[in-house]
């Protein structure tokens, strides 16, 4: 179902943030003990760019999250295309649409 793809694919996005965590943080030692660079400095790059990603994975993840509430309360009836949350009306432009652009 969708939802356990959504699951899966939040379970795989923190695995994934975990994992760049973990390589930034040896990368930037590794850079700060060969180039005598403040190991600080560089962990709080590194950690703005791996928020950074965080994030963006993040809005994906709420992006979906959205499309898939909206889908099932436009098959439940709730909902009519492209018309927000007004209820059951339905747009005279989306009667002109074929079946499969609703």
């Amino acid at each position: 179902t969708l939802v356990h793809e959504l699951t899966l694919f939040s379970a795989f996005a923190h695995v994934g943030a975990d994992t760049m965590r973990t390589l930034t943080v040896l990368t930037a030692s590794i850079i700060a003990w060969a180039g005598n660079l403040n190991y600080e400095k560089a962990d709080a790059v590194s950690a703005l760019v791996v928020s950074v990603i965080i994030m963006l994975v993040a809005l994906r993840v709420a992006w979906e999250v959205v499309e898939q509430m909206q889908a099932k309360l436009w098959v439940r009836g709730r909902v009519g295309p492209r018309d927000g949350l007004r209820g059951k009306e339905m747009l005279a432009s989306d009667a002109a649409l074929p079946a499969d652009r609703l």
